[in-house]
């Protein structure tokens, strides 16, 4: 016998426990949640799921997995045991989530990923195909998977801004008209969110060149890896950077 928890993870009030044999068993009540379950699924011990979830076919789920609401899991993933995901995380094809692994909300994970025992991650973090990381991982890690980039031999990387050009080599921030960035220039916050969970808070936000649609120029800038506050939604927000040229 097998039991499973149906709850709302906006306050952690359970809603319904099922003791069940097969999962036809509960296919009524999934469907009055929006639960979305693929063929072969297999679900451990006193798992416990939000609403609107959808599982590909093939998914294991371990004793005592906890899905949010929206969580979307692709086809053959693997969570280990006592896995907690946050409300709208979503789970690429084949990704492995071992024991005791923690995702915040918004997480998305490419194709193939595996994150080792005891691994969390943050609220928005954004991880490529095929990324592997441990519990011990580096913010360097964390780029790499991120963004895809990687750091020269003394941690500085190369990443871009889209601004509003308003004169040779000077630009403006499209939020902050006075923070004017120049082509040779070191600028930097002196007032900046310290909270690595937060994506868009106070700081100098770069990413890949592709990342960005709005400004009519894009900007090179060398950032160093001690000036990088977080890694979030597929861009870094760091405290100074040295602007190199303009791209575009």
């Amino acid at each position: 016998m097998t039991i499973i928890y149906l709850y709302d993870v906006s306050d952690c009030r359970v809603i319904k426990k099922f003791e069940y044999n097969k999962l036809e068993e509960l296919k009524g009540e999934f469907k009055k949640r929006d639960i979305i379950m693929g063929n072969d699924v297999e679900l451990g011990n006193y798992v416990k799921l939000g609403n609107y979830v959808k599982l590909g076919n093939g998914v294991k789920l371990g004793y005592g997995v906890e899905l949010g609401n929206y969580v979307k899991l692709g086809n053959y993933v693997k969570l280990g045991n006592y896995v907690k995901l946050g409300n709208g995380v979503k789970l690429g094809y084949g990704v492995e989530l071992g024991n005791y692994v923690k995702l915040g909300y918004g997480v998305k994970l490419g194709d193939g990923v595996k994150l080792g025992n005891d691994v969390e991650l943050g609220n928005g973090v954004k991880l490529g195909d095929y990324v592997k990381l441990g519990k011990d991982y580096s913010l360097k890690d964390l780029i790499r998977g991120n963004l895809g980039v990687v750091s020269d031999n003394k941690g500085n990387y190369l990443l871009y801004k889209r601004v509003n050009k308003i004169s040779k080599n000077k630009f403006v921030s499209l939020w902050d008209k006075n923070f004017v960035y120049e082509v040779g220039k070191i600028v930097k916050v002196n007032e900046y969110d310290k909270d690595e969970n937060i994506s868009c808070g106070k700081g100098i936000h770069l990413s890949t060149i592709n990342y960005w649609n709005e400004g009519d120029s894009v900007i090179e800038c060398k950032v160093n890896i001690k000036d990088i506050i977080t890694c979030r939604e597929g861009k870094v927000r760091c405290k100074k950077c040295k602007v190199i040229r303009e791209v575009l």
